[in-house]
């Protein structure tokens, strides 16, 4: 089965989450809050309030200093890598170009990833919106795909 429209050529579904949309999107490209909605509504199964390294989660953000912040992602997609008391650290894989994405997921997944600075960000748990959506290493190439990140530019 080939399907076009989710950022890559879909050959056969791998994961849930990959035959959820196709099953749900009839093979047909949708708009952004479409696909954010489906994400959300799929993952809704694994929310938790806790975060832990070397978990990938999405979810919605609101950031503390965003007056500061040129650019911010109220939707991230991060790999988690390191947790504190009121924060967690992590790759948002939403700053690279969308064509990287799944192919960054996928050395992530072979323990093979080089990540660039621009992808860091520290998120205070306080400023989410108090659940936080794992997604199963299954499903790290694909949604990495889809358009679901929110920009904020100034």
């Amino acid at each position: 089965m080939s399907n076009k429209g989710f950022g890559k050529d879909i050959k056969s579904p791998k994961g849930g989450l990959e035959k959820h949309i196709i099953k749900k999107s009839d093979g047909k490209p949708k708009g952004v809050e479409w696909y954010r909605k489906e994400v959300l509504d799929y993952l809704y199964k694994n929310v938790t309030d806790e975060v832990l390294p070397g978990t990938m989660y999405f979810f919605e953000y609101d950031p503390k200093y965003k007056d500061k912040l040129p650019k911010y992602d109220t939707y991230p997609l991060v790999y988690a890598f390191d947790k504190g008391k009121d924060n967690f650290i992590g790759h948002n894989l939403h700053y690279l170009p969308a064509k990287v994405r799944p192919i960054l997921a996928k050395a992530i997944l072979n323990n093979t990833a080089r990540f660039t600075d621009e992808t860091i960000h520290k998120y205070i748990f306080k400023n989410a919106d108090n659940f936080f959506f794992e997604v199963k290493k299954e499903d790290w190439e694909f949604i990495a795909t889809l358009p679901i990140e929110k920009f904020i530019t100034k």
